[in-house]
């Protein structure tokens, strides 16, 4: 696990829409094709170089750092 975090989005109002909590694994492909789920319009794999350019927010990016210095 690399970690738990949590992101709440407010409306208008400022009361809650949504609430995340979200924890995530380091995981490691091993076998099969790489395919968007119901929750995604695409995926794909980024190199480190890419990561600027996805503009994460700071907690995912962090959180990607992570895996990344584990591997």
């Amino acid at each position: 696990m690399l970690g738990v975090y949590e992101r709440v989005i407010r409306d208008d109002e400022r009361r809650v829409r949504y609430h995340y909590v979200l924890i995530d694994f380091l995981c490691r492909p091993v076998g099969g094709d790489l395919k968007a789920g119901s929750d995604a319009a695409d995926v794909r794999w980024f190199t480190r170089d890419e990561l600027p350019a996805l503009n994460l927010a700071h907690d995912a990016n962090d959180v990607v750092r992570k895996g990344l210095a584990r591997m």
